[in-house]
């Protein structure tokens, strides 16, 4: 992992400068940094910038898979994701629900 990603994790885990909430169905919360999120995913960049999410600090995503969203976020803010027999159809989830513009190979 690269410097950038090392800084992003970082500020992830500290939860430094999150300015919003994505919290699943079942209430888990995942605090997150707008501008990285719509840098990744056209489903975050409209989000962020043309819906009445984009005025608030806390998100409901329905339907997400908490599993789901944290791996969506790993990747996101470290370039690399871990994919097993558990979690595979998570992967595909990802893929489907926030179409990610860079490849999860």
């Amino acid at each position: 992992m690269n410097l950038h990603f090392i800084s992003l994790m970082f500020l992830l885990r500290e939860k430094f400068l999150c300015d919003v909430i994505l919290i699943t169905t079942n209430q888990e919360e995942f605090p997150a940094h707008r501008a990285v999120l719509a840098s990744c995913s056209p489903y975050f960049h409209a989000m962020f910038s043309c819906f009445e999410e984009s005025n608030q600090n806390r998100i409901v995503l329905q339907d997400v898979d908490p599993r789901a969203l944290g791996l969506l976020l790993e990747y996101v803010y470290s370039s690399e994701i871990q994919v097993n027999e558990d979690n595979v159809q998570v992967k595909k989830l990802i893929i489907f629900s926030f179409t990610i513009t860079k490849q999860l190979q």
